[in-house]
């Protein structure tokens, strides 16, 4: 068991619903309910915010099935299943949102997943409004492991359902009948039921949560001691850089010898013993990339911030600086068009020369790496 504490609530098919729930602590179900204020009830406000939370769809609004793309990467195959689970669904593309899921068999197998946009997004809404943000959203058919040899039964949430290795139906007599025949499947009991919502809520079969649907990560704010590293590293980069300016303008201005005497007597005070103006500049510009900065790295650096803290939910996850004068970062958000608005005003408005190359992150999200340099 992997010891994660959270919450497990069923997603509602609309308001004042009462939603059944199980609390988690290290990783074993300790109380359970059905209740309208699941967040009291479940003691969820005394929650860490490490806890996990996932919400279950009921079964009759998902259509779960197993592709196969043996000739891509897992990744290219998660994205063709999405593409093709979504044309087979009821209404085509536009009215189907669709998640995948890689299987490690080597075989290219992709577990996919099928559900309107509009039930999700609604049932998700209403969990918001209670206070509850799940990070996953999975079928609740998938918690429970399959027979190969058959079909097997169990009830979660109220809600009674069968598995088999390639199918999962609500266990509906008539439903049942045309699709499986005469079963006789394995019926789970309560403790083998809570053992596979145990094991699914620590390993996640499959997460709805993908793409637009994709949860929304907070903006982490700097404690003390990180902002004490950044003043310090700052104030670093402010002293090399006037440092740089003050040898540069005695190297290439027309004064005696006596300016460059001083000029380099400042700049042994930060780089001791070093043997001229050329020298000095070197090793200045040498700690100053060290430290994350350079000639331009004040104002790009700047100029993206800015941008960045302008548009919500964009997220920077590397920043770096090169020796040429390159700045070089990833950007991350739930949405390609937020990403197109931080880039655009420093391509169009501050003139900046940019590249980018975007990709998709593991949880659905848009990402970008992107290079800036001055004009």
């Amino acid at each position: 068991m992997s010891g994660t504490d959270g919450l497990i609530v069923t997603l509602p098919l609309g308001p004042d619903e009462a939603l059944h729930w199980w609390r988690v602590d290290d990783g074993v179900i300790t109380r359970r309910g059905q209740d309208e204020d699941v967040r009291d009830a479940a003691g969820l406000p005394s929650a860490s915010p490490s806890e996990r939370i996932m919400a279950l769809v009921p079964t009759e609004l998902t259509y779960v099935s197993w592709l196969s793309f043996p000739d891509l990467r897992p990744r290219q195959a998660e994205g063709a299943a999405r593409i093709e689970a979504a044309r087979r669904g009821i209404g085509g593309t536009e009215h189907n949102h669709a998640a995948t899921r890689a299987l490690e068999d080597g075989d290219g197998h992709v577990l996919a997943a099928t559900i309107a946009p509009a039930a999700l997004s609604g049932g998700l809404a209403h969990l918001q409004a209670l206070g509850i943000d799940p990070e996953y959203v999975t079928p609740l058919g998938l918690l429970v492991a399959p027979d190969h040899e058959g079909w097997i039964e169990a009830e979660i949430g109220g809600e009674r359902f069968l598995r088999s290795d390639r199918a999962i139906m609500p266990a509906e007599p008539k439903l049942v009948a045309a699709i499986a025949g005469e079963i006789k499947p394995l019926v789970l009991n309560d403790q083998e039921t809570d053992a596979a919502l145990e094991i699914g809520f620590a390993d996640p079969p499959l997460n709805l949560r993908q793409g637009r649907f994709a949860k929304r990560r907070r903006i982490q704010t700097f404690g003390k001691r990180e902002w004490q590293l950044i003043a310090a590293t700052l104030a670093l980069a402010i002293l090399a850089t006037l440092l740089i300016a003050l040898v540069t303008l005695a190297k290439y201005s027309i004064g005696e010898s006596q300016e460059n005497a001083r000029a380099l007597a400042a700049a042994r005070t930060v780089v001791p013993g070093a043997p001229d103006l050329d020298g000095a500049e070197r090793e200045l510009d040498r700690r100053l990339i060290a430290s994350g900065g350079g000639a331009s790295f004040g104002a790009a650096t700047a100029a993206l911030f800015q941008t960045v803290r302008s548009v919500p939910d964009v997220t920077v996850r590397r920043i770096a600086y090169a020796p040429d004068g390159t700045l070089s970062a990833t950007l991350a958000s739930p949405q390609a068009e937020q990403l197109n608005q931080v880039l655009v005003p420093l391509q169009a408005n501050l003139g900046y020369v940019l590249t980018q190359a975007p990709h998709e992150g593991a949880q659905g999200e848009t990402v970008i790496d992107i290079t800036v340099r001055a004009p």
